[in-house]
């Protein structure tokens, strides 16, 4: 039960929803979760943009206000920088000064922060503790940057949970609670599809006298999926429709203008999910060009099907909830909760989801985009001992979510690690070496999917955890030397590597080390 001495408006415990597009945030009341309204002054909405512009001092502006600004001076602020996290070579320049995807994602967190302490008189407000979510897909250095942007901006973390985890939660708690039976599992796909991501976690929930169980079976997704890619393939469609090209233009005017349109498209987007046809108006899109274009739901579609030469995203989405099914033994579905702004897409409730799960029911009763934020602060009142729920809430994640393994000879991804194991897990592989007379080996560990580590890295599947250098070896022939590779991975930020090495039958070199991200 909750108890007195918390003051859950003056010291409450809360959770933060980072997104791609939007951000927002809840605090645990003593009886459910309450949204913060009104982190966006101008927008006087919960849901905050996640856009950082610096201005001419050089100050960073968050939220409607940089993203205004940014439509028009699209060098000096950044968008989707969820979409970067994990990115360590990645950064932001603007102003002349360069800044990691830690550090600009602390800024938005930064302005969370400071809007609600901003509501209250000075010393009378500070955080209990807070929980921030990310994508159940996100790899181990995306976590960890997740992480580090929460201590950057001053906040007390309690943990992370994963989004779908969080939402679940919300779910689970307000809506399906009177409806479970004791003893009794349901199976729950979380469809969650965002303004960058996309995942689908499917969880056996189970209540008992005593504990309320998820029990995470699998999970599948795409970091790089979201509201924000059918912008820009509904963006091309219109420019060729219109026969223009922004490539033509030089570098401010072609940043502005497609800042500009994107606005428009996603306007247009969200109208389409209510009406039949729409008209994206820009005046002025570059000098004497403006755009004044009706859209149907039905050409959406067609662009969203692949069926206008881009990106069949409803094909691809399907190859992921298939993934998951499969991954999870195709366990009967008893319900899908929809989280995401983008599930918001007629497509995906009416064909999409039916296709696949027959009869299935579909919820997205809370709000799609609050439903993150509802459920962090849910996980952040339990583990604070002040959640008025005399049941102990149990969750056990569906494995590592991805592969893990090394470089080999050629470039390529040698999985060690299967996606989906359970964990903790422990596995190994022995190789050989390529050549004679190797004095040195670079074991190099990475996650994610791919058959070559090159092409991987430059789409985002694949991600470096670290590399273990194996020095002074002794001459050999090619293929003489068996280096056995054990990984072992117990959560997300931590993961052993060792390395035994023999030369006919004798071991000759023994490596036990705990990776550290590289900078």
């Amino acid at each position: 039960m909750a108890r007195g001495r918390f003051d859950n408006e003056h010291n409450p415990v809360a959770g933060i929803d980072l997104g791609t597009t939007y951000s927002c945030a809840a605090r645990w009341d003593g009886r459910s979760p309450d949204i913060y309204q009104g982190l966006d002054k101008r927008e006087n909405k919960p849901e905050i943009p996640s856009v950082v512009y610096w201005d001419e001092a050089n100050q960073p502006i968050v939220g409607s206000i940089a993203y205004n600004r940014y439509l028009e001076d699209p060098e000096n602020g950044v968008v989707e920088i969820k979409r970067e996290m994990g990115n360590a070579p990645y950064r932001v320049t603007a102003r002349g000064n360069a800044y990691t995807p830690a550090q600009v994602s602390s800024l938005i967190l930064g302005k969370i922060r400071e809007e609600i302490y901003g509501k209250f008189p000075a010393g009378a407000f500070s955080f209990g503790g807070v929980v921030v979510t990310h994508p159940f897909y996100f790899k181990g250095p995306q976590i960890e940057d997740t992480a580090k942007a929460a201590e950057l901006a001053g906040l007390n973390l309690l943990g992370l949970v994963p989004e779908p985890v969080a939402a679940a939660l919300a779910y689970t708690l307000y809506y399906l609670k009177d409806h479970l039976q004791p003893g009794k599992p349901e199976t729950l796909l979380v469809f969650d599809l965002g303004g960058g991501t996309f995942d689908t976690t499917l969880f056996e929930l189970k209540e008992t006298h005593e504990k309320l169980s998820f029990k995470g079976l699998s999970t599948s997704g795409d970091a790089k999926l979201g509201g924000m890619d059918f912008n820009r393939a509904l963006m091309d469609y219109v420019l060729q429709k219109e026969n223009l090209n922004l490539e033509d233009l030089g570098g401010k005017v072609r940043l502005r203008a497609k800042a500009r349109l994107e606005q428009g498209v996603d306007l247009l987007k969200r109208e389409l999910s209510v009406l039949e046809r729409s008209n994206l108006i820009v005046p002025d899109l570059i000098p004497g060009k403006h755009i004044d274009r009706e859209v149907s739901r039905a050409e959406f579609e067609r662009i969203f099907c692949g069926e206008e030469g881009g990106r069949n995203f409803y094909g691809d989405i399907q190859t992921i909830v298939r993934e998951t099914l499969r991954k999870g033994g195709n366990a009967r579905v008893d319900r899908v909760l929809l989280v995401g702004g983008s599930t918001r897409i007629e497509l995906l409730k009416k064909r999409l989801i039916p296709e696949l799960l027959p009869g299935v029911q579909i919820y997205s009763n809370i709000s799609e985009s609050l439903a993150v934020a509802m459920g962090a602060a849910l996980y952040a009142a339990y583990l604070d001992k002040r959640l008025a729920y005399d049941k102990e809430i149990e969750i056990l994640p569906p494995g590592y979510a991805h592969a893990l393994g090394i470089k080999t000879n050629g470039g390529r991804f040698t999985e060690i690690i299967k996606s989906n194991s359970p964990l903790p897990a422990t596995y190994s592989q022995v190789f050989i070496t390529p050549e004679d007379n190797c004095k040195f080996l670079s074991i190099e560990v990475y996650e994610g999917e791919g058959e070559r580590i090159a092409e991987g890295l430059q789409s985002g599947k694949l991600m470096q955890r670290g590399r273990i250098e194996v020095n002074d070896l002794c001459p050999h022939r090619k293929g003489e030397l068996e280096i056995n590779v054990r990984l072992t991975v117990a959560r997300s930020d931590q993961i052993g590597v060792h390395v035994e090495v023999f030369h006919k039958k004798k071991k000759i070199k023994e490596i036990d080390e705990d990776l550290r991200r590289e900078a």
